[in-house]
Formats: structure tokens, C-alpha cells, sequence
């Protein structure tokens, strides 16, 4: 797309006059996105041209170049456990590295800075963290996607240090104003990387944000809050199991399934009536998954149910909570005619038994 070569509006002034290096600044910006090395720094010359005099000189157009190239070699999140001297070899290139990051991020060019974004992206290590929070109050909207979506991805409590400090609300606090952002995709990454982080804290803006306009921002929502597993959470699930969209009620059984709170107890109970089948079979989850007696009293309404599936997940609701009530309802479904039926009962009546 030959608009990637065009000068960004917020480039320096004389960047307005007429290109005399077209073909060295298409090829400067080709090189800088390879993942091939420098072979030697007279590569680094077309670079140079290719972007802002005024950032990028020449000794950091070289080494922003091979950076590219170096972040081929970064190990996958979650690999293997790696030597003392393996992590101190990373560790050190990591410094180095966002050096380099640090000043592009600052870089007039949005495309260069999201270079800089998808690089801090591939390191996904704690170090890269507070350069992400920077970027999220870029000035262009496609790299405030990025750094939003990057951060959920680093998910573990280095991901949301700031300032220097291990602290999960300094992270939160710069990703919930984005829940109000103009544009629709950042607020579905943000709600998105608040679930991975899975803070507590951001269960109140999350639930705010269920009156967002867009359906799949609020589906997003949901799905955070589910996966925070606050019980906070539940007084902004439970009127969502009425929504007239059924996608809403869909994903608002399946979050309270994943809380597993009793408070919501009575609200599946009255779910277990809603018309759509997916809808029912979240909410028989749901209650198994809240461990407690109160729910019982519903499920054993459908343990003679007419639709098979049904009658099974009811059978493994109840082998979740146990007491006696439910060893009763187990005894009748391990008689089912359905052969699953019987063996999800007679599973669940093993396990409580070893309890």
C-alpha cells in the first residue's frame, strides 16, 4: 500500500516537499519490517532515509533494523524453563532492545512507532510493560489497538506494573478510560485484556461499560467479567440473563457459571425457563458450578426432562453439589434410558461418594 511511504501528518515540516529518495525510503521501510538481518550497515543508509532524520540516526536506524531481526530468536510465552544464564542472556538484550523501543515509540511516524508496538508485543515480558501503557494514549487509534491488545496478552501481574511498582490497579487504571474510546475495536481489546489481567478492581468499569451501543463490546464485557471471577460482578450479570438479545444471555450464564457465586442462585433457577437450549444448558452449568443445595431444587425439575442432553447435564449438575436430595434425583437418572444419562449419574454418584 503505497500510503505507508506517504510522510504522517504529524511530521516534521519539511517533510511536506518533494521526495527525492522515493525508492531508498520504500526500501528503508521494507527493511525495517524484515525479519532478514543487516548483512552491513550501508543497509542501515536507506533506513535513515526512510524515516525522520530528526529520531532516527543513523547508529539506531541499524539497530532498529536488526531488532526486527533479533525478535525471530525470542522464545513463545510459556516455554520451556529456561537456565539462570539463558534468562540473565534475555534479560540483557531486553534492556538494549527497548532502548531502542523507548525513542521510536516517540518517533512522528505512526508507522514506525507501531513497529516499535508489534516488537514489544513479540518480547511480551514484564519489561515491556510500561512502554505499552505509554503507547495506549497514542494519538493514533490502530496503535492504541495494539498496545492494548498486547498488554492482555503478557497475563501474569508483571503485565499490569507501572510506575515502576508491581500493582494491578496502576495498570487497570490506564486501560478502563479506554472502555469510553471513539473507537469500537479499541474498547473490545481493552475489555478483552482486562479479563486476561483478571484485576478486581476493574469489575465496576466493566460492568458501566454493559450499556455500550456495540453488541460484541458488551459480549467482550461479559466475557471479563466472567473470567475476573469476582462476585461483585454477579449484581451486574444477573438482570443481563433477562436481556432480549439472546447472545447477551448466552454469555451472561456462561460468566456466572464461571464466578460459580450462590448469590445467582435463584436468577439461573428462573433461567432454566428461557426458550433457547443453549441458554438452559449454561445455566444448568452454572448451578452445578455454585456448589450449593438452594440449586437443587431447581434441577431436579429436568431430570426426567424430554431432551437427552439436558437430562445428562443435570445428572453432572447435581454430582457437583451432592447431599442427599441429589444423590435421590442420581438414583432415578442412573435408571435413564439414555446410556450417557446413566453414566454421567452413576459418575457423579462415585464422586460423591469418595467426598
Amino acid at each position: 500500500d503505497d500510503d505507508l511511504f506517504q510522510p504522517s501528518a504529524s511530521a516534521p515540516a519539511n517533510a511536506g516537499q518533494a521526495d527525492q529518495f522515493p525508492e531508498e525510503r520504500r526500501q528503508g521501510l521494507t527493511q525495517a519490517e524484515s525479519t532478514e538481518p543487516i548483512e552491513n550497515d550501508r543497509l542501515a543508509e536507506s533506513l535513515v532515509t526512510a524515516l525522520p532524520k530528526e529520531k532516527l540516526e543513523a547508529p539506531r536506524a541499524t539497530r532498529l533494523a536488526r531488532l526486527n531481526a533479533n525478535l525471530e530468536s525470542y522464545p513463545e510465552p510459556r516455554a520451556q524453563k529456561q537456565s539462570r544464564r539463558s534468562r540473565n542472556r534475555r534479560e540483557l538484550r531486553n534492556v538494549r532492545d527497548l532502548e531502542v523501543l523507548a525513542e521510536v515509540l516517540d518517533d512522528p511516524d505512526p508507522k514506525v512507532r507501531e513497529m516499535a508496538i508489534r516488537a514489544l508485543d513479540k518480547i511480551r515480558d514484564d519489561s515491556a510493560v510500561d512502554l505499552l501503557i505509554q503507547a495506549l494514549t497514542d494519538s493514533n487509534a490502530e496503535i492504541r489497538r495494539r498496545a492494548a491488545r498486547a498488554l492482555g496478552k503478557i497475563e501474569n501481574p508483571g503485565t499490569i506494573r507501572a510506575l515502576g511498582d508491581i500493582e494491578e490497579s496502576s495498570a487497570v487504571e490506564w486501560l478502563i478510560p479506554l472502555l469510553r474510546d471513539p473507537d469500537v475495536e479499541i474498547r473490545r481489546e481493552v475489555a478483552r485484556a482486562l479479563g486476561e489481567i483478571e484485576d478486581p478492581g476493574a469489575v465496576e468499569a466493566l460492568g458501566a461499560a454493559l450499556n455500550d451501543q456495540d453488541l460484541e463490546v458488551r459480549q467482550e464485557v461479559i466475557q471479563a467479567l466472567g473470567d475476573i471471577e469476582e462476585s461483585s460482578a454477579v449484581e451486574w450479570l444477573i438482570p443481563l440473563l433477562r436481556d432480549p438479545d439472546v447472545e447477551i444471555r448466552r454469555e451472561a450464564a456462561r460468566a456466572l457459571g464461571e464466578i460459580g457465586d450462590p448469590g445467582a442462585v435463584e436468577a439461573l433457577g428462573a433461567a432454566l425457563n428461557d426458550p433457547d437450549l443453549e441458554v438452559l444448558q449454561r445455566a444448568i452449568r452454572a448451578l452445578g458450578r455454585t456448589y450449593d443445595q438452594s440449586a437443587v431444587e431447581w434441577l431436579i425439575l429436568f431430570v426426567t426432562d424430554a431432551n437427552v442432553e439436558i437430562r445428562r447435564r443435570v445428572a453432572w449438575a447435581l454430582g457437583q453439589i451432592g447431599g442427599g436430595q441429589a444423590v435421590e434425583a442420581l438414583n432415578v437418572a442412573s435408571n435413564d434410558a439414555d446410556s450417557r444419562v446413566r453414566r454421567t449419574a452413576l459418575r457423579a454418584l462415585r464422586e460423591i461418594g469418595r467426598r
